[in-house]
């Protein structure tokens, strides 16, 4: 419908508002009637065009919750060793629940987090929910479990249970490690462990294999290694 239509279509709902009497509307029959084949036109073609946005919005939170499912798995994707997806604390929330999200932005000096759990909807619109995080808290995932299946992230700290007393920090950065095959130290950028005996960074390696989790460093800092 073009605009001309909608507004004519105003001016004759405008004329309707006022209650006709029996006389005026056999006089104007024709002219209610008409009327009322335009409104029905027209609500056709919203109803077209609301029929297509729901299309639209239904492809989209399909393709955000599958997105969302992916990291909520957390799936290894790489990049350096690190898969983009975090945790963090709620600013103003120290000593509260982990949140886990995979955007992560400083803006004015603030940090922000886009929430796995994040997303609603409200009147049919699809809502995404980006929270301010506190920045010391931010910990990146590793892309590695414990024996048990806990997912590690950077600032954990974890112990092989035949060596209780060795305790090995997970970190990420610049490192130099130890090369073999070359013997020389090469740096390489990646997640790392620095342990309490040793000044030595090493690599994760299969932490399934020999790791359990004994608590994060901004939890349980006196367990803290670096």
């Amino acid at each position: 419908m073009d605009i001309r239509n909608k507004n004519e279509l105003r001016r004759r709902i405008d004329a309707f508002l006022h209650e006709y009497t029996h006389e005026e509307y056999i006089i104007n029959e024709e002219f209610c009637k008409d009327t009322m084949r335009m409104m029905a036109d027209f609500i056709g073609h919203v109803n077209g065009r609301m029929d297509s946005e729901r299309k639209r919005l239904t492809e989209a939170r399909r393709k955000l919750k599958e997105a969302l499912w992916e990291n909520k798995v957390l799936h290894e994707y790489n990049y350096n060793g690190s898969s983009g997806i975090c945790r963090a604390k709620l600013m103003g929330d120290m000593s509260g629940t982990w949140h886990i999200g995979d955007v992560v932005c400083v803006e004015n000096g603030k940090s922000f987090m886009l929430m796995q759990d994040g997303y609603s909807e409200e009147n049919g619109y699809l809502i995404l929910r980006a929270m301010e995080v506190i920045p010391e808290t931010i910990q990146r995932f590793a892309c590695v479990e414990d024996m048990t299946g806990e997912k590690l992230f950077e600032g954990d700290v974890i112990y092989n249970p035949e060596h209780r007393t060795v305790r090995m920090e997970i970190c990420y950065g610049k490192y130099a490690a130890y090369c073999p095959n070359d013997q020389e130290y090469m740096e390489t950028v990646g997640f790392y462990m620095v342990s309490n005996t040793t000044d030595d960074a090493m690599p994760l390696g299969p932490t399934k294999e020999y790791a359990l989790l004994l608590g994060n460093v901004v939890d349980n800092p006196e367990i803290k290694v670096v």
